[in-house]
């Protein structure tokens, strides 16, 4: 009994083994049973694995190829088919059957319903494309799962295809370069058809508003137009939209991919949010490649200052930053990290320049950040998250790493200009997260009402008295030694920071209060920027 067969097999070539020991199973007695085959060809199957999202938000690049049928039929083709067991409805796929595909589909129609599976095998995709009963609905996926040229092309010649967000961003990663052409060609066409129909029927004041020109295409208004070129009772047949959405959000890291969407004429001005939507468009890759594609978007028009429910694009930036590093952290040794930020390219560091240097402050009220979070802050943010404690010896080497790069072409003038910024900034928030208070900043996914904010800080009272003393010390620490702010952190901060914890107590009520008769006053040391 042959099960578990073919499936995420990427060069059939190299598995004439498995065809041999599989043939003569066969030869000797066996059978195929239907398990051997993708979970994809199987009746009320779910791989939870297929549909996973990744759960630091980054969109996944995998393509979950399925070459089963491929195998079956070089079998076919070697040894000769003796048995299977699959559904009857893919016995002709089995086959490759014209014909006996015909007679099923005259008797019924449940075959519609295996079209996917069918995208494998191109003259019995086209059989069951003849008939309106076929829904094609995931069909171009799977045709690009199957590594399918042929297939994919009678799918977007078909008027019920609809090409969307997710094929382009298929396609911005699949390795077949035919299958990509054929996927970015047909909507880069599409597009054109819809913005002429546009220009043609509806009023001039509507094409201005959605801003259609003759030497740009329809981005994030494709849907509004199509929506209003349906009421119209427009013929709209293959031009189908179904939602809102930019061309820019599905390119990935595929800088090519984008500039070949950009010169068709798409433009990154229509879409406001695609710096701000960065880390939820991007798949993992290094920080150079991350770095590259918001270097891209920046040079293309995106706006830096837009803001969004986060503060600017220039924090999110940040934070992506801060976040990626963090999440190769575990994995990676040290010198890997130095290798990686010493060999940034020149318009790499300068965009990292900008995060670090851009003083631009969101509404946040929290001790780590005295007059709201700058790009510094969001990027240490995402470098010494809340919820992961990490290794924090290692987070501060890599902070002093990406410092040393930053500032490497300074000028004394220039050091002297930004180091309040820099270093009270840096130290204030590492030694925030050193003492483990708890963030109050405000973010898209967390809305902290004001009376529990101040309830935090109370509770946090102590706490927040020590940061302001630790600081006051790190401050003169380091004028003393006048040494570079990388050097610092990762040498006399580190040293004073892990003694002071280790022989931390909370202080006692009196001593609190004896605290602050000499006048020192929390709510400033938190919320500065809200004094009278």
């Amino acid at each position: 009994m042959i099960q578990v067969f073919g499936g995420g097999l990427s060069d059939l070539d190299n598995h004439q083994i498995t065809i041999d020991i599989c043939s003569d199973l066969l030869k000797y007695g066996g059978y195929m049973t239907r398990s051997a085959l993708d979970w994809r060809h199987q009746e009320n199957w779910f791989n939870p694995a297929y549909h996973a999202h990744r759960v630091d938000g980054r969109r996944v690049d995998n393509l979950f190829e399925d070459f089963t049928f491929r195998l079956v039929w070089k079998i076919a083709d070697e040894k000769g088919l003796q048995d299977i067991d699959v559904p009857e409805e893919l016995q002709p796929l089995a086959y490759r059957s014209k014909k006996l595909l015909a007679a099923k589909l005259r008797r019924d129609n449940d075959v519609y319903r295996w079209i996917k599976s069918y995208t494998r095998w191109p003259p019995g995709l086209a059989l069951l494309l003849q008939s309106d009963h076929a829904s094609i609905d995931g069909a171009l996926t799977a045709a690009c799962e199957a590594n399918c040229e042929e297939s994919v092309r009678l799918l977007i010649n078909d008027h019920r295809c609809f090409i969307g967000k997710e094929d382009l961003e298929l396609a911005s990663f699949h390795p077949n370069p035919a299958i990509v052409d054929l996927i970015v060609n047909a909507f880069i066409d599409r597009r054109k058809r819809l913005q002429a129909l546009a220009v043609a029927h509806l009023p001039r004041e509507v094409i201005d508003q959605l801003n259609i020109r003759s030497d740009t295409l329809l981005n994030v208004h494709a849907y509004e137009a199509y929506t209003l070129l349906s009421a119209a009772s427009v013929d709209l047949e293959n031009l189908l939209e179904r939602h809102t959405w930019s061309a820019f959000d599905c390119f990935g890291i595929n800088l090519e991919l984008a500039s070949r969407l950009y010169d068709a004429g798409f433009r990154v001005t229509d879409n406001k949010t695609c710096l701000t939507n960065l880390w939820r468009a991007t798949p993992p890759c290094t920080l150079e490649e991350f770095l590259q594609k918001a270097h891209w978007l920046i040079l293309k028009g995106a706006d830096v200052h837009h803001q969004g429910p986060s503060g600017s694009a220039l924090h999110t930036l940040g934070k992506c930053v801060g976040s990626i590093l963090q999440w190769l952290q575990p994995n990676d040794q040290e010198e890997d990290y130095h290798l990686e930020i010493q060999s940034l390219s020149d318009s790499s560091k300068a965009l990292l320049k900008i995060i670090f240097l851009d003083n631009t402050r969101d509404k946040c009220e929290c001790a780590c950040s005295l007059t709201g979070c700058s790009p510094l802050t969001a990027l240490l943010g995402g470098l010494f998250p809340t919820r992961i404690r990490g290794d924090s010896r290692k987070m501060v080497r890599i902070l002093a790493d990406l410092l040393s790069v930053v500032l490497d072409d300074f000028d004394a003038i220039s050091l002297e200009r930004y180091k309040n910024h820099l270093g009270a900034g840096i130290l204030r928030f590492i030694t925030f997260w050193s003492l483990d208070l708890t963030h109050t900043c405000l973010h898209e996914y967390r809305e902290i009402k004001p009376e529990e904010i101040r309830e935090i800080h109370d509770e946090e009272k102590s706490l927040i008295l020590d940061l302001v003393s630790l600081l006051k010390q790190f401050s003169e620490e380091f004028e003393e030694h006048n040494l570079q702010l990388p050097s610092f952190i990762a040498g006399p901060w580190r040293t004073h920071m892990d003694s002071f914890l280790s022989s931390y107590r909370p202080h006692s009520i009196q001593e609190i209060s004896q605290i602050l008769e000499t006048g020192v006053i929390i709510d400033e040391q938190i919320d500065q920027h809200h004094r009278p």
